[in-house]
């Protein structure tokens, strides 16, 4: 049940929600009304285009703050919340479900890994296993949904795939079916979790298939970038977590395979995505100056989506200023530039993720002004 106060909250974001939306209504009317007034008054046509196109263009950017609410503070049924918390708190019961202990794991003899994944290759239980690793302790449910749509990314040859039951399955690779408990918004729910017996296996699944079948890297990658803003949260963060891990484990692939997708895709979603694998990949030693060049060099280009992906990185680290302030002065002045010289609206179309971007970090804003003061 609800407290009073959470109640309240609940009815001041659905009044709110309902604000915006009658807002924008009037937006769009205005907008109607402005256009007729100028066709009557004689105006030019291209003209009327042109203010038709800057007031979609200026919904557009308002139907986009969306996208940095759900990233920065995302809606749980009305309970606002910041970015660490967990709106799925999942563990594990202490033992296991009462199961029977299985035995003769890949992992109890050497090759056995191998030889298991050359009988099953690009079959549902090999797809089962690299679900049960990327998402493992998570609820039974959740993992056999997602072997489920990375086995449909495989080529299938015209054999029939042996059917075993799932929990054979994931006892022949050291995983098992355990009670677990998950805490949401409306308490504690009992429920079944896949879990690795030893947690280091999941580890030794992923680098595994990574480096001995680079056929399927594409189809993981997009696997796990199909998760990217996915409902439950939890696995969101779970996916960018395991492709971070992946682009460590395989920086050159991440640099010539992940990064051009900024350029190729042109949205937001992938920037922060991209940020997001930068800023995991900064935590590992050996990579801390891979990523510092890689900001560097973006910093003082002109393609918009790379100047948002530095921005989004450095806003978020403290020992980044220096690129962050590139940045800013760089975005400024190609926005200054397109103002004074009437061209196109690559810089100011952005404008709207560039504050997003920079949204939380003081830092930014002290750049932003100062780079304004003295332009």
């Amino acid at each position: 049940m609800l407290n009073e106060q959470e109640e309240r909250t609940v009815s001041d974001a659905k009044s709110e929600n309902k604000d915006t939306e009658e807002s924008r209504e009037e937006q769009k009317n205005s907008s109607r009304n402005v256009m007729e007034e100028n066709k009557s008054a004689g105006e030019d046509e291209s003209d009327v285009d042109s203010i038709e196109k800057i007031s979609e263009y200026a919904r557009e950017q308002s139907d986009k703050a969306n996208v940095y609410i759900q990233y920065r503070i995302y809606n749980n049924h009305g309970v606002m919340a910041g970015d660490d918390a967990q709106f799925e708190s999942i563990h594990v019961s202490n033992g296991t479900s009462g199961q029977r202990t299985w035995t003769g794991s890949v992992f109890e003899d050497k090759g056995g890994l191998s030889r298991w994944l050359a009988d099953h290759y690009a079959s549902y239980a090999m797809a089962l296993m690299v679900a049960a690793a990327a998402f493992d302790s998570l609820p039974y449910t959740w993992v056999i949904e997602a072997a489920e749509r990375l086995y449909g990314s495989f080529e299938h040859s015209e054999e029939t795939d042996n059917v075993y039951a799932q929990e054979e399955i994931l006892q022949q690779f050291g995983a098992e079916i355990c009670k677990g408990e998950m805490n949401t918004y409306i308490g504690i729910t009992s429920i079944d979790i896949v879990h690795f017996t030893d947690p280091q296996h999941r580890e030794a699944i992923l680098k595994y298939i990574w480096r001995q079948y680079p056929q399927l890297q594409q189809n993981i990658i997009s696997w796990l970038q199909s998760y990217n803003m996915h409902r439950p949260l939890t696995m969101s963060k779970r996916a960018l977590e395991v492709m971070g891990f992946l682009a460590g484990e395989d920086f050159l692939y991440f640099l010539h395979e992940v990064v051009p997708q900024i350029s190729a895709n042109k949205n937001i979603s992938t920037d922060m995505m991209v940020g997001q694998i930068l800023i995991l990949l900064n935590q590992r030693e050996e990579h801390k100056k891979n990523v510092y060049n890689l900001l560097r060099v973006w910093s003082r280009e002109e393609r918009i989506h790379n100047l948002l992906t530095a921005l989004f990185v450095c806003a978020q680290l403290n020992d980044k200023n220096d690129i962050m302030r590139d940045v800013v002065e760089n975005y400024i002045q190609g926005t200054l530039r397109e103002i004074q010289e009437k061209v196109s609206l690559k810089y100011r179309s952005g404008l709207y993720d560039f504050m997003g971007a920079g949204i939380r970090s003081f830092t930014f804003y002290r750049m932003l002004i100062e780079t304004l003061e003295s332009s």
